[in-house]
């Protein structure tokens, strides 16, 4: 919906509202908390947001017809109660009864248009929801004249919920579903401004109450990452890193060519981000399973972030030293398409409130510890061989200081810039040492968006850092990845024993295809970057209109443009001066980007299987880049790709349009990842060096 519809219908409903308040304002007052309820529900499903539109079609998808059920027969039935409680009476016109069911009859418009098997379920629950409003003993003018005892029934059904949350901050929401939750926290503000009402003597010594305790220095837990203790410097962990991996160098020399040296980074964009990062990374190493070997770094941003951790836990091919042109995998792991959610949904709507009444010390587990603890159990058992031994690729996380604005990387290589950021140590300090919580924790505070998930508070001995998403200061990861090359570059020597050399003159080459000189203790080096991000190419509007909220997208959109400058810059820090083509294995740039917003994938923390799959079948589109090899046949089954001019692409249809850029964007991923085969292609098999 346009901007100008939507203010349109903001105001008529403000003049309503207005017109209400001069004419009826007893009329009004007494239904104000149903006003309210109705005025939020009507906003979500005007601005319908991903995650909510998705959350619907996850829960048909994995068939979770009792959450759904449940969510709506709730949200039609209190109303109802809080209705008859304001009004004193049994009896309700016709008019209160539309308004009492408007706010569930609208969400569940809302999850038809995005799930239309939803409404088989969400049409009768609100029927039977009203129904046991309106025919069952609630409705008795006994139960009504009770009202202080149903105002206290209710409280106590919320403060038990609150109870059983603050122990078990993921089985309950997780079983009753985030639609369930979403209800219930919608019905929260509506029972309190109806209490509110009903009490206002009582709750002015609440509020005064409150305002006294919220006047503490509260002391909030910290998150259990970092160490004291330094970590390794750039030149420590590669000396680890190419012992590790002699016999890879034995075979680049072999070929006469560098050895590779991957740095990774994903952006943020949670959940899908996190899907993208993950998916991605599988079938680069499906394809070319030795490629893993050769990755120096990982940098995850917020979702991909977390995209890293599942990679790290779940994913682990053989190390061949051969390409193969196979499909690749189909499957999507639960970790994927689990509900992290309803947790962070229910502390943010039902269990926040209560950590804002304990002074001096919070105990309670804020939404990025909850969110951690469930990522924790979606992945099972295999969360606990989560490791970052020297050895590995490095997993690092970026954080932003909230205080500074600086960045704050979790990271077991030490490579600080004076005054741009700081690195804490993530490593073992012992083999065998198990650090899977910790590093789910790090890869979770680089995640912590508030409000949903809150700021973290980090103690490195010497002073309290509170830190957010990493989005914040470097979104695509760039920014940390142009520092981390930087550092690499500057090493001349490594100490490392390898034929009758006991140091090796580094050589960083420009061009991969070139032959390399591994003579007179020479060790070539070929930089690679692989940045797994969204298409930044979105819907232009040929005429914008003002809103109240353009500082808040100003904010925002300057942070997604500055992350996407950062990522043309090591672009082109990386390009070689030599070559004129946009992408070329020798440029060491390797683009991974999905259509982001022709898929319709939600920023949230949970992903339906449809949208999963969808985003699947965008993850390796090798096929629609044909390549010939040596020997005349096809490197996969080449398909027919979409391709048009600008002027084209301007005349089509909107929805023609949008198949097309997505068409272009598959093509250019795909041919992307053929270009970065080439690292790992000694038989030639791969013909393909660069496109425009």
């Amino acid at each position: 919906m346009s901007s100008t519809a939507l203010s349109i219908l903001a105001g008529l409903a403000a003049a309503g509202l207005l017109l209400l308040v001069v004419v009826k304002q007893r009329w009004v007052v007494r239904r104000l908390p149903l006003l309210f309820l109705c005025a939020i529900v009507i906003l979500l499903c005007l601005v319908q947001p991903a995650q909510l539109t998705d959350t619907f079609v996850a829960m048909s998808d994995q068939k979770q017809y009792a959450g759904l059920a449940v969510g709506f027969f709730i949200l039609a039935l209190m109303p109802f109660v809080i209705c008859l409680v304001r009004l004193d009476d049994a009896r309700l016109s016709i008019f209160d009864t539309i308004v009492c069911l408007l706010p569930a009859v609208t969400l569940a418009g809302l999850g038809a248009l995005s799930a239309p098997y939803s409404a088989y379920l969400s049409v009768p629950a609100i029927l039977v929801g009203w129904a046991a409003a309106r025919w069952s003993p609630l409705s008795s003018p006994r139960v009504v004249s009770r009202k202080n005892t149903v105002l206290a029934t209710l409280g106590f059904l919320y403060g038990v919920i609150s109870l059983v949350l603050a122990f078990s901050p993921v089985w309950l929401p997780t079983t009753l579903g985030p639609i369930v939750i979403f209800s219930l926290g919608l019905l929260l503000p509506t029972l309190i401004i109806a209490a509110i009402m009903q009490y206002p003597k009582s709750a002015l010594c609440f509020l005064l109450v409150w305002l006294a305790v919220a006047a503490f220095n509260k002391q909030f837990a910290t998150i259990p990452v970092g160490k004291t203790q330094p970590g390794r410097t750039a030149k420590e962990a590669l000396e680890i890193w190419l012992a590790t991996r002699l016999d890879a160098a034995d075979r680049y020399e072999e070929a006469n060519r560098p050895l590779p040296l991957i740095i990774m980074s994903a952006e943020g964009g949670g959940i899908y981000a996190a899907a993208h990062s993950f998916l991605g990374y599988r079938a680069l190493t499906h394809y070319c399973p030795q490629l893993k070997t050769q990755v120096f770094a990982t940098i995850g941003v917020s979702g991909g972030a977390l995209g890293f951790v599942m990679e790290r836990a779940l994913n682990h091919p053989q190390a061949d030293t051969q390409c193969r042109d196979d499909l690749a995998p189909k499957d999507i792991p639960d970790a994927i398409t689990a509900d992290l959610l309803s947790p962070v949904l229910a502390n943010l709507l039902l269990r926040q409130p209560i950590a804002w009444l304990m002074p001096f010390w919070n105990t309670l587990p804020d939404g990025g510890s909850t969110l951690a603890e469930t990522l924790s159990l979606a992945l099972g058992s295999t969360s606990d061989t989560l490791s970052n031994m020297p050895e590995d690729a490095a997993l690092l996380f970026v954080t932003t200081d909230a205080r500074s604005g600086s960045r704050v990387i979790f990271s077991p290589i030490r490579f600080e810039v004076s005054g741009e950021l700081k690195t804490f140590s993530l490593a073992e300090s012992s083999p065998g040492e198990a650090i899977g919580e910790t590093i789910i924790n790090a890869a979770v505070a680089s995640a912590r968006f508030p409000f949903l998930t809150q700021s973290a508070v980090f103690n490195d001995g010497k002073a309290r850092h509170v830190l957010v998403d990493g989005g914040y200061a470097d979104n695509t990861g760039a920014l940390t990845a142009s520092n981390l090359i930087s550092a690499i570059r500057k090493i001349r020597i490594v100490s490392l024993k390898r034929g009758d050399c006991s140091t090796l003159s580094v050589v960083f080459t420009e061009s991969f295809l070139s032959d390399a000189d591994w003579k007179n203790c020479k060790l070539p080096l070929f930089l690679a970057h692989v940045a797994f991000a969204a298409d930044p190419t979105l819907d232009t509007k040929p005429h914008a209109d003002p809103t109240f909220v353009d500082p808040l997208l100003a904010l925002l959109s300057a942070r997604v443009s500055e992350a996407r400058r950062a990522l043309n810059r090591l672009q082109e820090g990386q390009r070689n001066p030599a070559l004129d083509i946009t992408s070329h294995v020798d440029n060491g740039f390797y683009e991974h980007r999905i259509a982001h917003s022709e898929l319709a994938l939600p920023l949230g923390w949970r992903l339906s299987p449809s949208r999963a799959i969808a985003l699947l079948n965008d993850i390796a589109p090798i096929d629609l880049c044909e390549v010939e090899t040596k020997d005349g046949a096809r490197w996969g089954a080449a398909e027919q790709s979409l391709s048009v001019t600008p002027e084209q692409a301007k005349t089509a249809f909107p929805q023609r349009e949008r198949k097309v850029r997505q068409e272009a964007i598959r093509r250019r991923t795909g041919c992307s990842m053929r270009v970065l085969m080439r690292l790992f292609d000694f038989k030639g098999r791969v013909s393909i060096n660069g496109f425009n």
